[in-house]
């Protein structure tokens, strides 16, 4: 991919790598501001999304003359040393699955037709603690529909708003269709890997966070249910899914995920959840924490790659893949770390047995529970044309 370093603007700073802490410092010192960090990633997005390289990872951004008003504003208050938090003037995609306000000129639709019409009455619970730790949000990421429930076979990164999303640097196995991002949280990774923006929210129900970050070299974390809110949130299943972020290093990671966690009075799973809260949790990325001395890493090696299931288990067969864990594993070894080789996990015959005889027994769950917290969802909305999921299927 060719790397425009900053879009053209001059600002010294690479996209492709720049991470929310290099950002940080840049805006600190006064190296760039926020609206020549909003206008460069809109650079970015223009030249590679639905042109250039194709990879339609972002489905609308806000109106350029509201970003740029938001991002005056967060200058005009850093030039007065009135930061309102951590993020305060970065720039943020956010998948289409999570509702933004209407006042910020976006839809909502997990990149579906159906909803396009359908205006929220407020911010989701994480895209207002976003906005309350700085954050511009930027645009909407493109997703497998409806987060892939409208069909389970579907072709991985499609949407009818967004298309057929495309990897920045997987070749993929679907020829002349495209390199295959994953889901269902596609152009969130595609658009961190490809310097859209410094990082992004995803959802995961089931391996949505973590592998399309898998297929774009980015950094995730798919939080317990109940840390952080859902609500606003289309919702794919309310036993499984939560919100995370995609970044670029762990901190980044840290970080969005100390702005979202809480508890929420809209979201019963966060009232409900036993977990710490409200932390910094850029802490353990440092020493004492961020090391390999004296961790027990457990290797079940058995269960990594012999599991003779229809379905999830592909990757990891890969001569590649294997060749690249045997090198991980050496050099955690190398670093402190002891690898308990062949671990052995109590449950895995039973869970291979379950996953054998019934392929689709979780999506059995999630597609119980969607047809419920989708009307769920629906009966939030200020207007709506659509009200279950009958009008959605008509």
């Amino acid at each position: 991919m060719k790397d425009f370093e900053d879009a053209g603007l001059g600002l010294g700073l690479h996209l492709l790598t720049a991470t929310i802490k290099d950002l940080q410092h840049a805006l600190n010192d006064g190296k760039v501001t926020s609206v020549q960090l909003v206008q460069a990633y809109l650079n970015r997005i223009e030249a590679n999304n639905q042109q250039g390289l194709e990879l339609r990872a972002v489905v609308e951004t806000a109106p350029v003359e509201l970003l740029m008003e938001i991002a005056r504003g967060r200058d005009e208050m850093r030039a007065n040393r009135a930061l309102i938090g951590p993020l305060h003037g970065v720039p943020i995609l956010v998948k289409d699955n999570i509702a933004t306000h209407p006042a910020l000129g976006m839809n909502t639709t997990a990149c579906s037709y159906a909803l396009l019409k359908s205006i929220v009455a407020e911010d989701a619970t994480v895209i207002a603690k976003l906005r309350s730790a700085g954050a511009i949000i930027l645009g909407k990421a493109t997703m497998n529909e409806f987060a892939n429930l409208k069909a389970f076979n579907a072709i991985e990164g499609w949407s009818a708003r967004g298309g057929k999303g495309r990897s920045a640097y997987d070749t993929g196995e679907y020829g002349e269709q495209g390199a295959k991002p994953s889901g269902s949280s596609s152009g969130s990774a595609i658009a961190v890997s490809a310097g859209f923006a410094p990082a992004a929210l995803g959802s995961e129900t089931s391996g949505s966070l973590i592998s399309p970050a898998g297929r774009a070299a980015a950094y995730t974390l798919r939080s317990t249910v109940g840390l952080v809110s859902r609500y606003g949130t289309i919702p794919g299943c309310k036993s499984f899914d939560t919100i995370g972020p995609i970044a670029k290093s762990t901190w980044d990671v840290a970080l969005l995920l100390g702005c979202m966690a809480g508890l929420d009075s809209k979201d019963e799973a966060t009232q409900e959840a036993e977990y710490p809260i409200n932390k910094d949790y850029t802490q353990f990325t440092y020493l004492p924490h961020a090391t390999f001395k004296g961790k027990r890493l457990g290797y079940p090696r058995n269960g990594a790659f012999d599991l003779d299931i229809p379905w999830g288990n592909d990757s990891v067969r890969s001569p590649a893949i294997k060749a690249a864990l045997e090198e991980a594993l050496k050099k955690m070894e190398s670093l402190g770390a002891t690898v308990c080789d062949q671990a052995e996990i109590p449950s895995l015959p039973e869970w291979k047995a379950l996953a054998t005889a019934t392929p689709k027994f979780a999506l059995n769950i999630i597609a119980h529970e969607f047809k419920e917290d989708i009307e769920t969802y629906l009966a939030t909305m200020q207007s709506a044309e659509v009200r279950n999921l009958q009008d959605i299927i008509e």
